[in-house]
């Protein structure tokens, strides 16, 4: 992640809600390229600013998602390698000591990804 011309180091975690549509022939048994978008929402632990990096942190995003994938002909299992670039937001809100108080940060969000599917419904 960046955050005002830093990086840090976080770990996140998160759920994704895509849509992607298969630009090549989808067929299985062949290696097919996609493209999409979708949103994510979860949790990042760290980074940010040194006093909070410890505590958990709401991220919500926005992503596009490029890559290809492999759809195997005998069995329901499709291998991927995509790029996710997007913007995401992420929000610390402390109830702690007596007081309550909240951050929020936009960033660039990106992600390259290596991903087992399990195709339902063929």
């Amino acid at each position: 992640y960046t955050s005002d011309a830093s990086s840090y180091q976080a770990v996140v975690a998160n759920a994704n809600l895509m849509y992607q549509a298969v630009a090549t022939s989808g067929q299985t048994g062949t290696l097919n390229w996609f493209i999409g978008g979708g949103i994510d929402v979860g949790g990042l632990w760290g980074g940010m600013y040194s006093d909070l990096a410890s505590d958990p942190w709401l991220k919500v995003g926005e992503h596009v998602i490029t890559g290809i994938e492999y759809c195997f002909a005998k069995a329901p299992v499709i291998l991927g390698l995509d790029l996710r670039p997007g913007m995401a937001t992420a929000t610390y809100i402390s109830a702690g000591n007596n007081s309550v108080g909240s951050v929020t940060n936009l960033f660039f969000d990106w992600g390259a990804n290596l991903s087992v599917r399990f195709r339902l419904g063929k």
